[in-house]
């Protein structure tokens, strides 16, 4: 039987500044909040939540649409309440 995979090779052209700007700024916001999520999921609070994956990504929404400053004065809260529960055992 013949192989059928081929390659297809496509000419684009480069962005311009705004592109360019735009696409930059889409990167950070998109580290930024994978950073944030990433950092949300070393809790062990919301790892609990992934048994329950839909529960687990609303109260991730929910959180990461926090403003900054709320979003890490909540992650600290669970913060203390883990070690305070870990001390208690």
């Amino acid at each position: 039987m013949p192989n059928l995979e081929r390659t297809l090779v496509r000419q684009f052209e480069m962005p311009n500044e705004t592109d360019r700007a735009a696409l930059d700024r889409m990167c950070s916001s998109y580290v930024f909040v994978a950073s944030k999520f990433l950092f949300a999921f070393q809790t062990r609070e919301l790892r609990r939540e992934v048994k329950d994956f839909r529960a687990f990504r609303n109260r991730l929404v929910t959180a990461l649409s926090r403003k900054s400053v709320e979003f890490n004065q909540k992650l600290a809260g669970l913060r203390a309440n883990g070690k305070q529960q870990r001390q208690l055992s």
